[in-house]
């Protein structure tokens, strides 16, 4: 496993781990825009609707499903 793909990793589970919805969803992003960088679409949307879950009012996971399902 590459380092970018043990970085997603890593963000991911700090991001269940994470009571600080907000926080959480950062997590996330960082995590679903590392997957979209790599190729991952499918991916990268997964990670960025959990990140909606956790904090619905967020614009950037919204804007960049967008991007992806557009």
């Amino acid at each position: 496993v590459g380092n970018v793909e043990r970085l997603v990793e890593v963000l991911e589970a700090r991001a269940v781990l994470e009571l600080d919805d907000a926080l959480a969803a950062d997590l996330l992003e960082r995590a679903g825009g590392l997957r979209r960088e790599r190729g991952d679409a499918d991916g990268a949307a997964r990670t960025l609707e959990r990140a909606l879950r956790r904090a619905p009012l967020r614009p950037a996971p919204l804007d960049a499903l967008t991007e992806l399902y557009g």
